[in-house]
């Protein structure tokens, strides 16, 4: 049994997670995954009249054949459940594995002007430049038409995240060892608020110390906002370096969370909520 959990693309649903509203998705693995679909089962305990929306949006996931695989095989974060398996994209693997979603076409995008992007990573080989850990945009990823946002790593000490609004590209980044870890899970977090440009960086692990911000930028993000009807989680579909290593609890929010929700967020993983 694969682990995972959806929550819909409504910025009005709550998020289950103290007063947190605005939760556009979270992926932790909790469902069973059908390989012969290449589909996640739906959670029978949802409402009906969910069921069709959670299929049109659910995330698929693909070997390095460009197949349909079930990539969700490793222990999770604390040895608890499962988390997606990415360390087959070893250094030369030219079809990446990776994970993907896509809005259906009759599901409206909405446009947003904040940003928090939450996760654990495991890295099992040096983390290579240009490599992609999460993004979604909309619109064509080589011209000044698209829209959204990538979390990617530059090299393996170094996460970056770019916002782009249309013809605005925004760039906010972070260097830290900890990011070139491997073997150890490190919980990263980066906050974005289009109303006042500030970009704020958590780093963290397992232990009981909370992740403090680990890096402040206010670059010229004022006023940008965002859309996507694609997730990519581990690589994109350019010519990118792809994610060697294992990935869990991912999640996405259209706010900006506070130091203690960040904090929450990283709790909740480690006590299985």
């Amino acid at each position: 049994m694969s682990r995972h959990k959806y929550y819909p693309y409504l910025l009005f649903l709550a998020c289950g997670i103290g007063t947190m509203s605005g939760q556009v998705a979270r992926y932790n693995f909790d469902t069973i995954y059908e390989t012969s679909r290449g589909a996640w089962v739906p959670n029978m305990a949802r409402a009906e009249a969910d069921k069709a929306e959670t299929d049109a949006l659910d995330l698929l996931m693909f070997d390095t054949n460009d197949g349909h695989k079930n990539l969700v095989k490793a222990k999770g974060v604390g040895g608890k459940g499962f988390a997606l398996d990415l360390s087959c994209n070893l250094p030369g693997v030219e079809n990446a594995a990776k994970a993907r979603r896509t809005l259906a076409t009759k599901e409206k995008t909405r446009e947003q002007n904040c940003l928090t992007l939450t996760g654990w990573i495991k890295s099992s080989a040096p983390i290579k430049p240009e490599t992609v850990l999460f993004g979604g945009y909309q619109g064509s990823m080589n011209s000044n038409l698209s829209s959204g946002f990538w979390l990617t790593a530059d090299d393996a000490s170094n996460l970056h995240v770019s916002i782009l609004g249309g013809d605005m590209a925004v760039r906010s980044e972070i260097n830290d060892e900890r990011i070139s870890r491997q073997g150890e899970w490190i919980f990263y977090a980066v906050s974005w608020s289009g109303e006042t440009g500030v970009f704020q960086w958590y780093l963290g692990g397992e232990s009981t110390k909370a992740a403090p911000i680990a890096a402040q930028e206010i670059p010229e993000s004022i006023g940008v906002k965002i859309a996507f009807r694609t997730l990519h989680i581990g690589a994109s579909v350019a010519n990118h370096a792809a994610y060697c290593g294992v990935l869990d609890d991912i999640r996405l929010y259209a706010e900006t969370l506070t130091p203690e929700q960040i904090e929450e967020v990283r709790r909740s993983q480690l006590q299985g909520k």
